[in-house]
């Protein structure tokens, strides 16, 4: 199915003893929906993101809590139907329990069991109720999330706010599913309109999802009538701001740079003029400050490096290139590193550094260059790197990484992905 070798003469052998492709399409005679179809990409979101300029509306994880870039079904959901995984989820099971005693149901009918009224309620994240919450609705229709909002609410003094129901009344099926209006509208057949972005104007402006998925399930759990669905408002980290060592001196950047050529033999270095000096950093080999005096670039090329990156590195706020280049760097790469909101080129090609790479490292949203190639790391490729600029350039052949290259990566305009070697997760 996703492997088409199997299907030819020579590949034959290879196939697995339970395909899930197979069981996959079985299903869909059964009325059974793919729930792929409720998934988002960054590429299908035209709504901006009101906190990262250039951005999509709720795909970052720098302050974003779902684990995957966008959104996808939590890992119990996520089955055969949903990632071809060898289980059947929750949702799919229930679908078709829903049809038991029947020859089959028609495809995807079940979908239109949702309670009669939906709430959402809106807390902070001490769980406190927030009224006067204003709330967009940006739904999922056609592989797409437009910028036009369905509709709009705000949240009434409990922190509530009820969802319209929206649609026609059609028949019941013979399966016994009532056609009716509800939050989603007419229900595509596929589920792929079943997926809501919620913009939450509040305290701070954020994103949050509500699925189709999730009523089903509410209404399957005997809640007909009405059910409410909790959503956090969750504020971003302030924007990064650089600091001004003109104001507050150059201390903090003077001892990461001391870390650094302390854990790297600074003695043995081919050029380490003026560094542990009292001169200005800007004069250190390999230095370049801001006009404030911090440390904004570190250019090192093959000057005889040799040991672990240190975790103070991550005290530059206003570095905005590291570049540690054909040395003989060793030991993983420390995820402080993922607090150099400003850096916009990270070159530590041609080193030996091991351990796998640092999720953390999803954080640098300023990305230009990422280069990491021919290094020793290993380990899977961290899905938060899809939060990395899609325009950025990314190489990071020659490791030992395993697993699948996660498909926030995809679109990613000048990368290696054919030399690394691994297929796109699914």
């Amino acid at each position: 199915w996703h492997n088409r070798d199997w299907y030819t003469l020579q590949g034959h052998g290879d196939r697995p003893d339970i395909d899930p492709g197979l069981l996959h399409e079985l299903m869909h005679q059964l009325g059974v929906i793919d729930l792929y179809r409720m998934y988002i990409d960054t590429k299908d979101i035209e709504l901006p993101d009101a906190n990262r300029p250039g951005y999509r509306a709720g795909c970052g994880t720098d302050y974003w809590p779902h684990s995957q870039m966008c959104y996808r079904l939590p890992e119990d959901l996520d089955d055969l139907m949903g990632s071809a995984r060898l289980f059947i989820g929750p949702h799919t099971a229930r679908g078709l329990q829903t049809n038991r005693g029947h020859r089959r149901g028609f495809y995807g009918e079940y979908l239109y069991d949702t309670p009669e009224t939906v709430e959402l309620l809106i807390v902070d994240e001490d769980g406190r109720a927030l009224p006067g919450v204003g709330l967009r609705f940006y739904q999922y229709d056609d592989f797409l999330v437009d910028a036009i909002p369905e509709f709009e609410l705000t949240t009434d003094s409990f922190g509530v706010a009820v969802l319209p129901n929206r649609g026609i009344a059609g028949i019941v099926t013979a399966t016994g599913h009532q056609l009716k209006p509800n939050p989603f509208g007419v229900i595509d057949f596929t589920g792929i309109n079943g997926t809501f972005v919620i913009e939450m104007h509040g305290p701070c402006v954020n994103y949050e999802w509500l699925t189709l998925v999730e009523l089903n399930l509410a209404y399957w759990d005997g809640n007909q009538d009405r059910a409410t669905f909790i959503r956090t408002l969750q504020c971003p980290p302030p924007q990064s701001q650089k600091r001004d060592c003109s104001v507050t001196g150059d201390g903090v950047d003077r001892a990461a740079l001391a870390a650094l050529y302390r854990s790297t033999n600074g003695a043995n270095w081919k050029n380490s003029d003026h560094w542990l000096s009292d001169a200005p950093l800007d004069e250190w080999y390999g230095v370049k400050t801001d006009e404030t005096g911090c440390v904004a670039r570190i250019l090192l090329n093959g000057n005889g490096l040799n040991g672990a990156l240190p975790p103070e590195l991550g005290q530059l706020d206003n570095l905005g290139a590291l570049v540690i280049v054909n040395d003989r760097l060793a030991g993983e790469i420390p995820p402080e590193l993922g607090n150099l909101v400003n850096l916009h080129d990270l070159h530590l090609w041609g080193n030996r550094l091991t351990g796998s790479i640092p999720p953390e490292l999803g954080n640098l949203v300023k990305l230009r260059e990422f280069h990491l190639y021919d290094n020793l790391l290993t380990g899977e490729i961290p899905e938060e790197l899809g939060n990395l600029p899609d325009s950025a350039t990314m190489w990071l052949r020659g490791n030992r990484f395993t697993g699948c290259m996660p498909v926030g990566l995809r679109d990613v305009s000048n990368n290696d992905w054919g030399v690394v070697g691994l297929p796109f997760c699914n």
